[in-house]
């Protein structure tokens, strides 16, 4: 384990417990490569609290740091992540230990709510469009990163491109309906002038994709963004970017354009032409009017089916033999036994499976 201070940005006095957080590191200047936990480290250095930094090499993990993952994760089975969040006493004892990225952020943010930056959303309407806020981001934007990267040409990626314009058009729009005209130099976040747990969450994410689809796909996203039509968005991304919590947490460029281990196998050198970014952009302003009611055509279309594969479906079980019953459906005046388990089977389970997580919203709040 390499322990690093990481109170060099504290500005005014801390009588607080003590904080040791673990995070991960393989970069040239030492800050992290887990995007997942930078997203605390952000918010530990908004608040100015002096915190022990432990640093691990992902790839050689210490046996210290599994065991500690370990004595609290509810999953004995789980590879052990960062972030790990201790609060000791003054004797160093551990008193506390917290994980996953999205609760130690709102956690430092919480617990020590009157001190640096106030990142906890004024009122419980904003706090609302901030989760959906982040949320957009997380399922909109940060996937389609992934998907261009491990995409195998340029043509391959095209559909990849307008995913994440459309994510853009998407954040861009949500920024647009809840900030309206408020939005200026001095307004640059998604809470106008007041800096929150918005951008903690989705900064480290923001800061990556320029980098990498800029350098390994030739995609500038402020150019897109200006392209797309949405220059508050641009603003935003300009303004997380230069924030001195990002500065100073966020890894040197040539750290974050290295390929990562887990896309190494598929990852293939090429750039997107220039007029084949323009001709996705287009069609994806187009096509971004008329998406909503594409999605639901598809949807009624996939509950047509079910309903039509529950019908057929007979009360005491199917033609197999099955008699797994999870609801009824009435249907032209009769009642029918609806076999779920057999209508995953005969509509594609990947489909099914697909829709029922979309649905769902999970997030994916993983670390290295």
């Amino acid at each position: 384990m390499e322990v690093s201070d990481g109170t060099n940005h504290v500005k005014i006095p801390y009588e607080g417990p003590k904080v040791r957080f673990w995070n991960s590191n393989q970069t040239f200047n030492k800050a992290s490569t887990c995007p997942w936990a930078h997203r605390a480290e952000i918010a530990l250095v908004e608040k100015q609290i002096p915190f022990e930094l432990a640093l691990q090499i992902f790839q050689k993990k210490s046996e210290e740091f599994k065991e500690v993952y370990r004595s609290i994760s509810p999953d004995p089975s789980a590879r052990a992540k960062v972030p790990i969040l201790e609060i000791l006493d003054d004797e160093g004892k551990v008193n506390m230990r917290i994980l996953e990225s999205e609760v130690v952020t709102k956690f430092v943010a919480s617990t020590w709510k009157d001190r640096g930056t106030d990142l906890i959303p004024p009122t419980p309407i904003d706090a609302a469009n901030v989760e959906i806020f982040v949320h957009l981001f997380m399922s909109q934007v940060t996937p389609a990163m992934l998907t261009l990267m491990a995409s195998g040409s340029a043509e391959e990626c095209l559909p990849d491109f307008k995913k994440l314009c459309k994510g853009l058009l998407v954040v861009g729009r949500w920024f647009s309906m809840c900030r309206g005209n408020s939005w200026g130099i001095s307004q640059p976040y998604f809470l106008g002038s007041r800096y929150s747990f918005a951008e903690c969450l989705t900064t480290p994410f923001v800061v990556r994709i320029l980098a990498q689809i800029n350098h390994h796909r030739g995609i500038n996203m402020l150019e897109t963004c200006d392209k797309l039509g949405i220059p508050e968005l641009r603003q935003w991304i300009e303004a997380v970017r230069d924030r001195e919590s990002t500065l100073r947490t966020t890894p040197a460029v040539q750290s974050m354009i290295q390929v990562p281990p887990y896309l190494r196998k598929v990852f293939k050198t090429y750039k997107v032409d220039v007029s084949l970014q323009n001709k996705c952009i287009e069609e994806s302003k187009e096509a971004f009017g008329g998406s909503f009611g594409d999605s639901e055509e598809s949807w009624k279309n996939l509950i047509t089916e079910g309903n039509r594969l529950n019908a057929a479906t007979k009360l005491k079980g199917d033609s197999n033999g099955s008699n797994n019953p999870s609801y009824e459906n009435v249907s032209g005046g009769k009642r029918y036994h609806a076999n779920m388990t057999g209508f995953v089977a005969r509509a594609g389970k990947r489909s099914v499976c697909h829709a029922l997580t979309v649905l769902a919203g999970g997030s994916d709040d993983r670390g290295y």
